[in-house]
């Protein structure tokens, strides 16, 4: 019996439809096949760009999926902008495995070799760049995205035998579990706010900063101290006549002379060893970057509030909403509730607003502030690369921004402390935490000695430097029991 004309035309639509969608993804496929010098697991990327199509075609967009087919073959970067809704954790999900989109369509037709989201910038053209949140779609167009130059980061050499094994390296009293646990989700800040720390369980007497940083990333924000401020311990002016906290002026910088190269900014050199043969060359211990670039934890005076957030998007926000968090991109301290919050606190989070904006590229983290008031920054890697002491808080105003770390520093200090031994490795744990106070400053020129007596503030761990130096302090205890045994 024949169908109804109706349903007759509608079984050919959706047949039609099915041989069309199969053709895309076959095209698709090819297209994955012709720029790739081989595809790793195909059976998975027919998976992704099966996904693809359906969502594209499921939202009405079957022309989108020419539109991609035609980017992909012209290398067009002026094609449109071909969207997917954006789920809550700016994921998809394929085959088991949750992956970024734009991430993994930039791997599959542009740049296979491609690491990491960090690697990717979206295009001036493109009216859905995956880092603008909260955003209903992203752009998944690989020819919407360029690749930045990856900051060269050398391997750390680590000496498989070392001289004089007795004077160079200590016995380590330390668990290296606690300072980077096996994942980055457990990364803990009781460790590194320990007795080892120089923070805040011990005296400080640290300085506010008070120079205005540039609006302009490009130039330099101590570019406005003075040579006679750049010293080991800055000193300021007392309260002005306000009585506002964030208002002091510095005075004359000078230099203490009391204060030994241990409080310095400047790094030692290290002291010339005796050779010895050495059969073996060092252990080259790699860089390598992790998805979730930083993990941050939000206090209210010395008590942790909420969960640890994992950031994994290029451009990350802490602020005052009380909307949900978004994972990997957004924390919002308002939506974090404490049974036990003062009064001080209370009128902190107030204050917060929109929070700071801290973005990661090209192995620099830049802090923007973009609440109405002053933040306080304490980052010993910003400090040590303009040679102000490890303790030293700076102030960064309304509207104003700094660079709060470069790995390629990093990078440099990490070599030259290797040259002098376990502990000087050890204690860079603390140039891969970076402390943040909203509206209130600590230090010597305040009532709050400690950060843990600032009402609202958050402490950032840096996962990608804090697990490269976990493998080299693991490497030097390896190689040197190695050293010693020979020895025995």
């Amino acid at each position: 019996m024949p169908m109804p004309g109706g349903l007759q035309n509608l079984s050919w639509n959706l047949s039609n439809f099915g041989r069309s969608s199969a053709n895309n993804i076959d095209e698709l496929l090819q297209l994955a096949r012709d720029r790739a010098r081989r595809l790793d697991d195909e059976q998975f990327i027919e998976k992704a760009i099966r996904s693809l199509v359906r969502k594209l075609k499921k939202n009405g967009q079957r022309n989108s999926v020419k539109d991609l087919i035609k980017a992909i073959q012209e290398g067009n970067k002026n094609s449109p902008c071909v969207v997917i809704p954006r789920s809550l954790d700016g994921r998809m999900q394929v085959a088991q495995r949750k992956i970024i989109p734009h991430l993994l369509f930039c791997q599959i037709w542009r740049w296979q070799d491609l690491k990491n989201h960090h690697e990717l910038r979206s295009s001036s053209n493109c009216c859905y760049p995956s880092h603008q949140r909260p955003r209903d779609d992203t752009c998944i167009n690989p020819y919407h995205y360029d690749r930045m130059a990856a900051a060269q980061v050398p391997p750390v050499l680590v000496p498989r035998v070392f001289p004089n094994p007795e004077d160079y390296l200590v016995a380590p009293n330390h668990d290296l579990q606690n300072l980077i646990p096996p994942s980055p989700e457990n990364l803990l800040s009781e460790d590194l706010m320990s007795e080892d720390s120089d923070y805040p369980q011990s005296p400080m007497g640290s300085a506010i900063s008070q120079q205005r940083f540039s609006h302009s990333p490009i130039s330099s924000p101590y570019s406005q101290i003075s040579e006679t401020s750049r010293s080991s311990v800055i000193h300021f002016a007392g309260p002005s006549s306000e009585g506002d906290e964030g208002s002091r002026s510095p005075s004359t910088g000078t230099a203490d002379s009391s204060e030994d190269n241990e409080d310095s900014g400047d790094m030692v050199a290290p002291a010339p060893k005796p050779q010895i043969p050495i059969e073996q060359g060092p252990t080259e211990v790699q860089y390598e970057e992790m998805e979730t670039w930083c993990t941050i934890h939000y206090y209210e005076l010395n008590s942790k509030q909420g969960q640890p957030f994992e950031g994994k998007s290029t451009t990350v926000k802490v602020d005052g909403s009380e909307q949900q968090t978004l994972p990997g991109a957004r924390l919002c301290l308002g939506s974090i509730e404490n049974s036990l919050r003062t009064n001080e606190s209370k009128m902190a989070r107030k204050q917060v607003h929109e929070g700071v904006e801290l973005r990661y590229e090209g192995g620099r983290i830049q802090l923007r502030n973009t609440s109405p008031t002053s933040i306080f920054v304490q980052s010993t890697n910003m400090n040590q690369t303009h040679q102000l002491r490890h303790q030293t808080v700076i102030k960064i105003p309304s509207g104003h921004q700094a660079i709060i770390f470069n790995n390629t520093d990093f990078a440099k200090y990490l070599r030259q402390s290797v040259e002098l031994g376990y502990e000087p490795v050890y204690k860079l744990k603390n140039f891969c935490v970076i402390r943040l106070s909203f509206v209130k400053g600590w230090g010597a020129d305040y009532r709050r000695a400690h950060i843990t007596s600032a009402p609202c503030w958050i402490e950032i761990h840096l996962n990608s430097p804090l697990q490269w130096l976990d493998r080299v302090l693991r490497e030097m205890h390896k190689n040197w029991q190695s050293t010693m045994g020979s020895m025995s």
